[in-house]
């Protein structure tokens, strides 16, 4: 086991503040910059996202039984414990597993509002050239008759 010196670690944060040049009235948590990359900033997919949900649609369901293996003694004990402490994880597990359930609907709901708005998007995209196409007709029949 490392020996952790605290003074140290001190010292180095305290030389990183001052490097930064921040007063102690200007620290805050929500202010200081990470390096990790939010999901957040993720750019769009449609074939990750049908990937993403159609791993959430095969994996929602929790088992609360696995299988067991190994040393007969070790599983013999692991079962004996799931079992005494059924009555505890069971409610849990059912709880998480709608909740899955329920979020795996509401994901492919989802996916399909966006399907469905494509699909619109697609359609005023054709009606709007040909409203222009009709424009330009229009435009042309006028200046002929002028």
């Amino acid at each position: 086991m490392q020996a952790v010196d605290i003074e140290k670690i001190m010292e180095e944060i305290r030389r990183e503040i001052k490097e930064k040049g921040y007063k102690e009235e200007d620290l805050h948590f929500k202010d200081i910059a990470l390096d990790a990359e939010e999901p957040s900033g993720m750019r769009y997919s449609r074939e990750d996202a049908e990937r993403q949900l159609d791993y959430l649609s095969f994996h929602s369901d929790n088992p609360v039984f696995f299988p067991l293996s190994g040393n007969p003694v070790k599983t013999f004990v692991q079962r004996v414990i799931r079992r005494i402490f059924l009555f505890v994880i069971y409610p849990a597990f059912q709880f998480q597993n709608k909740h899955n359930a329920t979020v795996t609907r509401f994901l492919k709901q989802s996916m399909n509002y966006m399907n469905e708005n494509e699909a619109l998007m697609e359609q005023l995209k054709k009606q709007q050239e040909q409203i222009d196409r009709l424009n330009e007709e229009v435009e042309n029949l006028k200046k002929r008759q002028d």
